[in-house]
């Protein structure tokens, strides 16, 4: 029985460990994230996470934030009900993808990565 609570300690301890910070390969890439609100007084906010290091960013109507990394987590959010928001992503001038909501309380995302190893890009929207 000892034994086991031991264990028992031993096994939750290791599930509340700090995770590695992660290890990228490959170059590394320059985006500018383009946000736009239909409405250009609109406000919106979000942010950008480049390679697990976050920014956040407020706006009117419209904003270019570049970003640099391999991985890129962007996420941002209308505050006035009315319109639409939209998000694009390019980079050296070329459109990699884009999302788009008119939901009142809507907002607009974008996974991006490329390694050596991997590559995905998912565009979304959230209420």
């Amino acid at each position: 029985m000892e034994t086991f609570i031991l264990l028992a300690a031993v096994m939750s301890l290791n599930g509340c460990a700090t995770p590695e910070p992660k290890t990228y390969t490959g170059p590394t890439r320059d985006i500018i994230v383009n946000v736009t609100c239909s409405d250009p007084h609109a406000r919106f906010y979000g942010m950008i996470m480049s390679d697990g290091e976050v920014e956040r960013f407020v706006g009117i109507g419209h904003g270019e934030f570049p970003a640099h990394g391999h991985e890129f987590v962007c996420s941002f959010q209308k505050s006035d009900e009315a319109g639409k928001i939209s998000v694009s992503i390019s980079e050296a001038g070329k459109n990699l993808g884009d999302s788009s909501t008119g939901s009142p309380t809507g907002g607009v995302r974008a996974e991006m990565l490329q390694t050596a190893e991997q590559q995905h890009t998912l565009f979304s929207t959230f209420n």
